[in-house]
């Protein structure tokens, strides 16, 4: 049987989509979640990388069929059902754990490591929670004074105490999870003032 271009392209676009669906979740877990690059993976991202695999597969497939003389057509109907129904999958499974890391606070800066009485710091990542689901961010026993909460920022105030601390700032949303900064203080105002 002679070789069916038509449905090897098919199978090509078929591969290039599955492929690309997957790497797409991959690279938007590693930037959005591990790394914390960016907040959403910019449109042009998914593009770019989309054109680059189908240039690459195209050329690929291109070189395979000067070797090869015949394909059957029902191996490549099954290459295509598999290669999409895999995409297809693996991307629900993504979006299922995605959904559900949505609820763990994840931080990216904060504006200082310590703070003093009366002081600001301001606490940057994600999933916080909205204003209406304020969660709250503690030093050891003590709890700080929220004066701004927002799914993208929190800022606390430093109320007046006893002594000075040093110990993990933990930030709480309203889900119970927690993110944390290593190696917070608070630090008496004479030490700072000097």
């Amino acid at each position: 049987m002679k070789i069916n271009r038509v449905a090897v392209y098919f199978f090509i676009s078929s591969a290039v989509v599955t492929l690309w669906i997957v790497l797409y979740d991959v690279a938007h877990y590693l930037l959005t979640e591990k790394y914390f690059v960016y907040h959403h993976l910019p449109v042009c991202l998914g593009l770019v990388l989309l054109v680059a695999l189908l240039f690459s597969v195209t050329l690929t497939f291109e070189w395979l069929l000067q070797k090869l003389r015949t394909i059957k057509i029902a191996w490549l109907a099954f290459g295509i059902l598999f290669f999409l129904s895999l995409g297809v999958f693996m991307h629900m499974q993504y979006q299922k754990y995605y959904s559900r890391l949505q609820h763990f606070p994840k931080i990216q800066r904060v504006t200082k490591n310590w703070t003093i009485q009366g002081d600001k710091v301001a606490i940057y990542g994600k999933n916080f929670g909205q204003a209406w689901q304020q969660g709250n961010v503690k030093l050891n026993d003590f709890e700080y004074q929220l004066v701004s909460w927002d799914d993208r920022r929190i800022v606390i105030e430093q109320p007046a105490i006893n002594q000075p601390q040093k110990g993990e700032l933990v930030i709480t949303n309203h889900y119970g999870y927690q993110a944390k900064v290593t190696n917070f203080e608070i630090k008496d105002p004479g030490e700072v003032l000097r």
